[in-house]
């Protein structure tokens, strides 16, 4: 019998089989992480005269720091250093808005 690999959502249907609610944070946490995370990358492009280069280093330097926090907080949860992730980006996204308003988030 060949075994199937494991991915992260079939270990998220395990968990939930086994009435584990982490199975509903990936979901939630990966589509909350995602609109902040959209809108800084509109803005970079916007604001750099539609070049893809800033929105690219942005984007590289946000998984750098994904996978350094990952080898540095080995003792801290993956689920709070993801929260504070979020809630930082979500902080940041909003800031950019009421600065710029609707002026720098739409191709005029």
């Amino acid at each position: 019998m060949s075994r199937r690999p494991t991915t992260v959502s079939g270990i998220s249907a395990r968990l939930l089989f086994e009435g584990d609610v982490r199975a509903f944070l990936f979901p939630v946490a990966m589509t909350v992480g995602t609109i902040p995370l959209s809108t800084l990358f509109c803005w970079l492009y916007n604001s750099s005269g539609f070049s893809l280069l800033p929105p690219m280093l942005f984007h590289a330097s946000f998984n750098a720091t994904l996978s350094v926090l990952g080898l540095v907080w080995t003792e801290r949860s993956a689920l709070l250093i993801g929260a504070e992730l979020t809630g930082g980006l979500c902080v940041l996204a909003l800031l950019v808005v009421i600065r710029c308003g609707g002026k720098r988030l739409s191709r005029q």
